[in-house]
């Protein structure tokens, strides 16, 4: 049986599948050379860049959701997650996840990743083992040792940025980090318009709105973004990252020299990425809006509000439950020890779970 044929059919059952819009399959070719001493000059690598964020920059954007999902298994331990488990992580991402790609089935597009040298393949065992897929090994190639270094930052200001964005926005901040990389601090807002179709047809809708400017603006109240540029005095509208972004990064202490292997994620996640970590993806939506809410102080925060902005951040969220109201969907992240809920009707409210908060957890 061919690999094509194989992959069909190892994935029929999963009805895993989108209409077909028209797209031509693109032409993928390795991103990943076998060579780790060829570099290209095309891409920028900024200092002391964690094996994640060089992973995810060197990703084309089509790629990334499936990567990303890599990423989070193999920060469970699980190098070779079923095929079958990372499909169905992948319906977070949209309908159109494989479209953007160029294909409408999920064993075209880890074929065109496995194309690209970013994945490998793993076929069903004579002994009953799932197909699997996994990172491709070349991908850490670089990263196993990188000598002596003067000053260390654990995590690089991009991958800092990039963790404290809600998942909405970040097709917004990738192309401004681009930009940033390239010396424009200040892109016109056209030539992010531009640069963003390629993110699919639904970037906006996926933060609840429908045009561009209502996406920046929604970019702006989170603090992520600065507007400028005055039209009617002959100024460009620009765009740029939120300076508050940035300062933690400005007061790095120099440190003993000292060899750098390989540091575990987990010695310095944060109780944010902890949480994230942990989170089943199912109830990631949740999360993330609790933890935005904390952000800004309010540490229960009312159910209302909380179904409210989670209808415009995903509204989805609990179909894929297989529910249809928001406290069904609470009380089941409750019965996961991932929440806590509390007060009567107008007063209800809703909170992490304090045993995320503990040391022990």
């Amino acid at each position: 049986m061919s690999r094509q044929s194989s992959l069909s059919a190892s994935f029929s059952d999963l009805n895993i599948t989108m209409h077909n819009v028209g797209i031509g399959s693109p032409q993928v070719t390795s991103v990943i050379s076998d060579n780790s001493d060829n570099h290209s000059s095309e891409y920028y690598t900024p200092p002391f860049e964690s094996m994640e964020g060089r992973i995810r920059r060197l990703t084309p954007p089509q790629f990334l959701p499936l990567i990303d999902q890599l990423l989070l298994a193999r920060s469970n331990a699980i190098m070779k997650p079923t095929r079958s488990a990372i499909a169905i992580a992948l319906f977070r991402y949209g309908t159109d996840v494989y479209q953007r790609a160029g294909v409408t089935r999920f064993w075209e597009y880890i074929l065109q990743a496995e194309q690209a040298s970013l994945v490998v393949l793993g076929e069903q065992g004579s002994q009953g083992e799932q197909s699997w897929i996994a990172l491709h090994p070349n991908l850490f190639k670089e990263d196993t040792t990188t000598g002596l270094v003067k000053e260390i930052a654990v995590e690089s200001v991009e991958d800092k940025v990039r963790r404290l964005t809600p998942p909405q926005f970040l097709p917004l901040i990738e192309q401004l980090l681009l930009a940033r990389s390239k010396g424009t601090m200040k892109p016109t807002r056209s030539a992010i318009t531009i640069a963003l179709f390629r993110y699919g047809t639904d970037v906006y809708q996926r933060a609840g709105v429908t045009r561009f400017w209502e996406y920046i603006l929604q970019a702006e109240q989170a603090s992520l973004v600065v507007l400028g540029g005055q039209e009617i005095q002959g100024e460009q509208s620009w765009i740029g990252l939120h300076p508050d972004l940035f300062k933690e990064e400005t007061t790095a202490e120099p440190v003993e020299e000292i060899a750098v292997e390989f540091v575990d994620e987990t010695a310095i996640e944060s109780v944010e990425d902890k949480i994230r970590r942990l989170t089943p993806p199912q109830f990631l939506p949740l999360i993330e809006q609790l933890l935005l809410a904390r952000l800004k102080g309010i540490v229960k925060p009312g159910m209302s509000t909380i179904a409210f902005t989670l209808l415009r951040y995903d509204k989805d969220a609990y179909k894929r439950m297989g529910v249809n109201k928001f406290r069904d969907y609470a009380s089941l992240a409750e019965q996961a020890s991932l929440i806590e809920l509390g007060g009567w009707e107008g007063d209800a409210w809703i909170a992490l779970h304090p045993n995320w908060f503990q040391g022990g957890n």
